[in-house]
């Protein structure tokens, strides 16, 4: 595992793409645009520079789909689109540095935050 740290990928990947993700979204770019739309513009400039220098680091693919899973939090699995996490990750990097963003709403990251602390305390998944 690499040592570098990702404080504001964990921080959208790993509460937005969790391990129930689906059951909240259809797909990985709803799940997107919730990002985009919730976070703020520093938040979402901050990410794409954290990803300029994750795919940066020239890790492998089976590197980077460690680094999705067990490093920033992310169940979002890029196979499932016919992506590598390498594709997927500079589409999410483009999505991030493209917008001009033109909302600044309350964001829901403390939602997705504090649910993913309670599963993390508890060490299982919440029941329907």
């Amino acid at each position: 595992m690499i040592r570098q740290k990702f404080p504001e990928l964990e921080q959208l990947l790993g509460c937005y793409f969790h391990q129930d993700w689906t059951e909240e979204f259809d797909e990985d770019t709803l799940v997107l645009q919730a990002i985009i739309k919730s976070e703020s513009k520093d938040r979402l400039a901050a990410a794409a520079s954290e990803l300029n220098i994750l795919l940066g680091l020239g890790l492998s693919e089976a590197e980077l789909s460690l680094v999705l899973v067990n490093q920033l939090g992310c169940y979002f699995d890029p196979r499932a689109k016919g992506l590598t996490c390498l594709q997927w990750l500079k589409q999410v990097s483009h999505e991030f540095k493209s917008l001009k963003l033109k909302r600044q709403t309350q964001p829901l990251r403390w939602v997705c935050c504090l649910w993913r602390s309670s599963v993390s305390s508890r060490g299982r998944s919440r029941k329907k």
